[in-house]
């Protein structure tokens, strides 16, 4: 699976559908979380820099998950032992009993060029474990910092939150003026920063390691 070369995602109209904060859950770092194809609840997560954002679907049943993969603290060029195990039980939940294809968009990391090549190498390995295909990959500084992903509109791309991240270290003179200039003409509706974390809700499997300070999903 190469990523370099395949498109970046599309993101879902503001005209198909209005998101409010009630229709919200926070995946933050290290997290994953899984949505059934009737829930009108959106997963979405933000600051994606150096890590990356991983969102998967089942055509078949419907089943939506997102997780926010964190490199090693100690090794940074490392996909971190939590976040494997969050990447294996969400792929394997979206995928069923009988692993069945799952769809795949994968945003960032968006800093750290190259030096954050074994880390996405790594995330791949565990994609290969699946009968998955990569349908988009926004990397190295192309994609948004914050994003959200609606199950019942999976076909149509991600959802927006705020602007492309891009590296500003690695920008010309003058030019991380305009990229700020650029956000407030592309600012989308939904700031997901000043949203709340919500859990326990119908169709909403957390797969949120315990520790995190959060009660882990019941069946």
């Amino acid at each position: 699976m190469i990523l370099e070369g395949l498109p970046k995602s599309p993101f879902i109209p503001r005209d198909v559908r209005t998101y409010t904060i009630p229709d919200l859950v926070y995946v933050d770092m290290y997290q994953a979380a899984v949505v059934s194809r009737d829930t009108p609840l959106v997963l979405f997560t933000s600051a994606i820099a150096t890590c990356c954002g991983l969102a998967a679907h089942n055509p078949q049943s419907g089943v939506t998950g997102l997780t926010h993969l964190v490199a090693d603290s100690d090794k940074e060029d490392s996909l971190s032992e939590t976040s494997e195990k969050g990447l294996r039980k969400l792929l394997g939940v979206v995928a069923g009993e009988a692993n069945q294809p799952i769809e795949i968009r994968i945003v960032g990391p968006h800093m750290g060029g190259r030096l954050m090549k074994p880390f996405l190498d790594e995330i791949l390995a565990v994609v290969r474990e699946f009968n998955a295909k990569i349908l988009s990959a926004d990397i190295d500084g192309n994609g948004p910092s914050c994003f959200g992903v609606d199950a019942q509109n999976w076909h149509l791309g991600l959802v927006r939150g705020k602007p492309d991240a891009r590296d500003y270290t690695l920008m010309q003179d003058g030019e991380f003026s305009a990229q700020i200039k650029e956000t407030h003409l592309i600012f989308d509706s939904v700031d997901f920063n000043q949203l709340k974390q919500y859990r326990g809700k119908d169709g909403f499997l957390d797969l949120r390691s315990e520790g995190t300070g959060l009660e882990p999903w019941q069946s």
